[in-house]
């Protein structure tokens, strides 16, 4: 608790949403909320750009060298958005990132496994 929880002009609880600042009303104040495609649009450009470095830097290696990497790279990448935004999503929102990352990784697989000639 502390000076965030109660407006500083009229002591009322505060709301999300926009509130009058201690300057006048003609400054608003805005709270942030955090939103999930944010977070979930984040985590796919990230793992976008993983996976394309990693099955290009690893080109000339085994398959399963490049799908190893690639888990753990994508393991790495739902852990930090989950940790920073997602976890206080809707459930459908994290069933989609999932989704999506694996498309992504599948993707890669795909390509790496072409690579090699498989």
């Amino acid at each position: 608790m502390g000076m965030r929880d109660t407006d500083t002009d009229y002591g009322d609880p505060i709301d999300t949403g926009i509130r009058s600042s201690s300057i006048g009303s003609f400054m608003p104040e805005g709270t942030y909320r955090s939103i999930p495609i944010v977070w979930f649009v984040a985590a796919w450009v990230v793992h976008n750009i993983a996976m394309w470095l990693l099955v290009a830097l690893l080109a000339g290696k085994h398959p399963f060298f490049v799908i190893s990497t690639t888990v753990m790279a994508s393991g790495w990448i739902l852990n930090r958005a989950f940790r920073a935004g997602m976890k206080d999503a809707a459930t459908g929102w994290k069933v989609a990132l999932v989704v999506a990352l694996l498309l992504n990784w599948t993707l890669a697989v795909i390509t790496a496994l072409a690579m090699a000639g498989y």
